[in-house]
């Protein structure tokens, strides 16, 4: 028999540490709301040319979005230069590609008045170069110099961007705030790949914050009934589900604390899928605490011993 109760001190000190690190960290701001909670916009940009993370960020703030996030993803890609490279024949490769390995995130194709061309292809998941290779000859690109570089790309967040076209004074329609945006950046820094764009409004963010409160909240006043009827024949069944809680609200909050930490030291941010999480958490840590609750009420039923401690032991 292992004495938990004995060393319960133990325990409880190194639990105690772990919370205080979590409320540190929650309290610090550590939670950063991904656009499901907070509402605005993500997308992914990868560029064709080496592109610096901080003069996107100064290009994205003269262009009205100072309240961006930049964050640098950069990922491999593929250039080919000269042999018999034209247009015809990267048009072949590009639907090639397409065929092959899906919407890429970026190709681009140019020929300067010197005649000397230059292919790029990024993509926005793992392509191996022997199957890139092999595209390559299929299309009839011979004598072509190839090379694998790091492609500049960045993952964006920021306020709303719209898809809708407005209209002018004259009632006249206008692009989008996503086309202007694309538009300002392509005159900036050359062709680019715009992949994952993503938005929710403030409405939807809000609404789904609301209602995950309020799943967890009534999670836990479910399991102090549900306990507290469970028990009802031990002494102070309420202070049994009481405990319950308690054990939900500590291991909840060892699991948000700890993607504080992660977001202070990594920027991570939580999205619905932490909220699903989360609620898993709640559910394996109500189940554990009944098997452990119940095997406690049967050593008493049986008399195991006098001593609580050494029945909770047993």
């Amino acid at each position: 028999m292992i004495d938990f109760v004995g060393r319960r001190f133990i325990y409880l000190a190194i639990s105690s540490l772990m919370l205080v690190i979590s409320i540190v960290a929650i309290a610090t701001g550590g939670i950063r709301p991904g656009i499901e909670f907070s509402s605005g916009s993500t997308l992914t940009l990868v560029f064709t040319r080496p592109v610096s993370q901080s003069d996107l960020r100064a290009e994205l703030t003269a262009l009205g979005f100072a309240d961006v996030t930049v964050q640098d993803t950069s990922r491999d890609g593929y250039t080919l230069a000269g042999g018999n490279l034209d247009a015809a024949k990267a048009a072949t490769l590009d639907q090639a590609l397409r065929d092959k390995f899906g919407p890429p995130a970026v190709f681009s194709f140019t020929e300067d008045q010197s005649g000397k061309t230059l292919y790029t292809a990024v993509f926005s998941h793992k392509v191996s170069q022997s199957d890139f290779d092999a595209l390559v000859k299929g299309a009839g690109v011979t004598g072509a110099d190839e090379k694998t570089a790091s492609q500049a790309a960045f993952l964006l967040r920021t306020r709303t961007i719209s898809q809708a076209p407005g209209t002018d004074a004259s009632g006249k329609p206008t692009p989008s705030n996503l086309d202007k945006l694309q538009t300002a950046l392509k005159d900036r820094f050359g062709a680019f790949g715009m992949f994952d764009f993503y938005s929710v409004s403030a409405a939807v963010a809000s609404d789904v914050l609301r209602k995950a409160l309020i799943a967890v909240i009534a999670a836990s006043v479910a399991i102090l009934l549900y306990i507290t009827f469970a028990f009802r024949k031990m002494p102070s069944p309420l202070r049994w589900g009481t405990c319950a809680v308690i054990a939900l609200i500590h291991d909840t909050l060892f699991v948000v604390g700890t993607f504080a930490v992660l977001g202070l030291a990594l920027h991570i941010e939580v999205d619905a899928m932490f909220i699903s999480g989360v609620l898993t958490v709640v559910g394996y840590s109500v189940h554990d605490t009944i098997v452990v609750f119940a095997r406690i009420r049967e050593n008493i039923r049986l008399g195991v011993s006098k001593e609580f401690m050494t029945t909770v032991d047993y």
